[in-house]
């Protein structure tokens, strides 16, 4: 069930990514694909969540929580580098950041799956 939820939320995120392209200015563009990554890696933490009961789940959780402050500050610092463009490298920063956990969790999604 949790498999088929993740399934269809992540068909509807192709829809809101074609309406991050329509939206034109590159900043609520940009915002637009953060938030669309953000849902995409929320729903296969969920999925994993779901598979998981006491100190693994509570290990997992604490783990995203340390990566995504490792991401804010990461990008934090990117952001710095670039102070004309901010807004964007940050956005740019934490898109890409998240794609890439994204498919870390998919990975691991995918071999509690296969067991």
């Amino acid at each position: 069930m949790k498999v088929l939820m993740l399934l269809l939320a992540l068909s509807s995120f192709s829809a809101f990514a074609i309406e991050c392209e329509d939206f034109g200015q590159q900043t609520r563009v940009q915002q637009c694909q953060m938030d669309r990554a953000d849902r995409i890696l929320t729903a296969t933490y969920n999925a994993i969540m779901g598979k998981l009961a006491g100190a693994e789940s509570t290990d997992f959780r604490a783990g995203q929580r340390l990566w995504n402050q490792m991401r804010d500050k990461h990008c934090s610092v990117e952001g710095r580098l670039f102070p004309a463009e901010i807004g964007i490298t940050v956005k740019t920063c934490k898109t890409r950041l998240a794609e890439s956990r994204n498919k870390e969790l998919e990975g691991l999604l995918a071999v509690m799956n296969a067991e």
